[in-house]
């Protein structure tokens, strides 16, 4: 019985320091969001309410991507490069622009993002031959113009 209380006074002991230290810890939570700016200038009469960008691929341009082989060796490849078809609704009229690189695609979407009116979404719609540095690409540009950062459709390609 001696043996059972000094163990339930160990327990104890422990559990009053265990709770002393989560009383003198610093428990907030510090986090920064970058969250898009409200643009107030002017008036937003128009909502565009999802920008579809979609990635395909180029053929007749490519790159050239380095990797190491699995002898250790550095070998280059020539990859197809890809390109960018935007779509949008405004105006009650579906409109489309394309875009051979990034620096194209970001001043469109800057252009879009000027406009009097609001950008909800941005989706992005990949081929299923498309590189994954044509999204990255889009993410990044969405993220420095401060636009809602975009949602990846899988749909359209077929299921493996």
């Amino acid at each position: 019985m001696f043996r059972g209380g000094s163990v339930l006074r160990l327990i104890d002991v422990c559990f009053n320091i265990l709770i002393g230290f989560i009383c003198i810890t610093d428990r907030q939570l510090k986090s920064r969001l970058d969250l898009p700016p409200l643009n107030t200038g002017g008036a937003q009469t128009e909502i565009i309410r999802m920008v579809e960008v979609y990635i395909g691929t180029d053929t007749l341009r490519t790159v050239d991507e380095k990797y190491e082989a699995p002898d250790g060796s550095v070998k280059w490849e020539k990859l197809p490069s890809w390109s960018y078809h935007i779509s949008w609704d405004q105006d009650g009229a579906s409109q489309e622009r394309d875009a051979s690189d990034g620096v194209v695609l970001k001043s469109l979407l800057q252009e879009l993002r000027d406009r009097p009116a609001r950008i909800e979404k941005v989706v992005v719609v990949s081929d299923d031959d498309a590189p994954v540095g044509g999204t990255v690409v889009v993410y990044d540009v969405c993220k420095e113009l401060r636009l809602a950062l975009p949602e990846i459709d899988l749909t359209l390609g077929t299921a493996p």
